[in-house]
């Protein structure tokens, strides 16, 4: 946090009242299991929990406010008393923001938000320190949490911003209020939330108009709805638009060719108006390639060299849970992409395991959040297995059927993750590549951490 924040200010600016005089905070948590000496804590209510019944151990363990919907008597530490936590969460992070000089780059999309925002890190901390969200900080939480972290020592921030409905990218924008904005691309993701791809538009496309007239939108000419959003952009502001394409688009300002996808990553040339660059990345598939573009587009939107650029991409890490290439048991390769799945991206991940060489086992969980159409986005992943080549494919659990059903006969349906494991032990040998993906609540974890040896001792990268 650049400098402390008051509650007494805070509540002038955005109403509330104080309880048991002022108090300057440098940081900030909502979760009283993790807190620290003179923080504020933070009360939010949840589903399943209630912080303000936690107020009373967090007032123990030193926090030098709290931030409260109704006040404590019982307590003499300072409290800011609020109608919303949330929306006063939202506030602390809005005006940590207004303090921060340095650029800030906001990423929203259907696939690869993550990866791009790890690339594009890598970039950057060429130049200096990055702050970048962690983990899955990118909702309505998450986000203005990420903004309390913004510091001088931070000579950029990247900020990843998620949704699964209308208005809620505008919500999170309108407090990260990015320097550079980018739709990364718009895909089949969160349905039973945003109804149908224009919503999906509509709603990821609010970012851009957090620009400021000074701002530049990124945006992706091989997507979907990019037509609308360069319109969008020119209509609501005067932001300077850079666009790039993995596919060949020659209008694009930044262009891909010679295109090399292998098993230990993809090596290609970018076009840009600074000059050409070859770049060797070692992440997976070609969705990372249009993932490395993504990110180099908006590094040269800081004014970023091609040289930082190349070293950048060529420094990226693999990203845990997103085809993160492990060593299983048996010496076998386990690609772990269990963090989560769509369609879009679960095509993409089959199209990395066609790729390599030996037996090729797709371990496929549940896609959530796809509506009425569920069945069938999952019918479509069975058959593309199929005509990809995918030796083998283990589906887990009831909606993953019709995948099974499409793939034929010698797929393997079982009802649960251990069951799955099992199948996979049994299949497992150094010449034997393992695909392993489904959305978070398919919990496909507890199958990498079985076949990657248990306690994880290999779960290490894979040569």
């Amino acid at each position: 946090m650049i400098g402390n924040l008051s509650l007494a200010t805070l509540a002038n600016q955005y109403g509330g009242t104080i309880l048991n005089g002022d108090a300057d905070f440098g940081s900030l948590s909502i979760d009283s299991r993790d807190i620290l000496p003179g923080q504020a804590f933070i009360a939010i209510k949840g589903p399943n929990f209630d912080g303000h019944e936690f107020a009373l151990e967090a007032s123990a363990m030193g926090v030098g406010s709290l931030i409260l919907e109704h006040p404590d008597g019982s307590l003499d530490t300072p409290q800011w008393v609020v109608e919303d936590c949330v929306k006063a969460l939202g506030h602390i992070g809005r005006s940590c923001r207004q303090s921060f000089r340095a650029p800030v780059i906001g990423i929203t999309g259907s696939n690869g938000k993550t990866s791009v925002k790890e690339m594009l890190g890598s970039i950057l901390r060429q130049r200096g320190e990055v702050l970048t969200t962690k983990g899955n900080y990118n909702n309505h939480l998450g986000v203005p949490l990420m903004l309390a972290e913004l510091a001088n020592k931070h000579a950029f921030a990247v900020l990843e911003m998620g949704a699964s409905a209308e208005g809620e990218i505008a919500y999170l924008s309108d407090l990260v209020r990015p320097d550079v904005a980018l739709v990364n691309n718009v895909g089949n993701a969160h349905l039973e939330g945003f109804g149908n791809r224009d919503a999906i538009v509509r709603g990821k496309g609010e970012i851009y108009r957090s620009l400021r007239d000074a701002g530049r939108a990124v945006v992706n000419l091989d997507s979907y709805g990019a037509e609308r959003f360069l319109t969008q952009v020119a209509d609501q502001n005067s932001a300077q638009i850079l666009t790039f394409s993995a596919t060949g688009n020659t209008q694009a300002d930044v262009k891909v060719s010679n295109i090399r996808v292998h098993d230990q990553g993809a090596d290609y040339f970018l076009h840009t108006p600074l000059g050409d660059v070859e770049i060797h990345q070692s992440v997976l598939g070609l969705n990372n390639v249009s993932n490395g573009a993504a990110a180099a587009t908006c590094a040269l939107a800081v004014g970023i060299r091609l040289d930082e650029i190349r070293q950048g991409l060529g420094q990226v890490g693999q990203v845990s849970g997103r085809l993160f290439c492990r060593r299983g048991i048996q010496e076998a390769r386990v690609l772990d992409d269990a963090y989560n799945a769509n369609p879009d991206s679960m095509a993409g991940a089959i199209d990395v395991l066609a790729n390599f060489d030996g037996t090729r086992v797709f371990v496929m969980g549940a896609m959530a959040e796809l509506g009425e159409d569920a069945a069938d986005y999952h019918r479509q992943m069975g058959e593309r297995s199929r005509t990809a080549g995918i030796d083998c494919l283990v589906c887990v659990g009831g909606a993953t059927k019709p995948a099974a059903e499409a793939y034929g006969s010698q797929a393997i349906w079982v009802e649960t993750n251990e069951e799955a494991a099992q199948q996979c032990l049994e299949l497992l040998g150094p010449h034997t590549t393992v695909l392993v993906k489904g959305s978070r609540s398919a919990r496909l974890d507890e199958v990498v951490t079985v076949i990657t040896n248990l306690e994880g001792q290999h779960a290490v990268l894979a040569n």
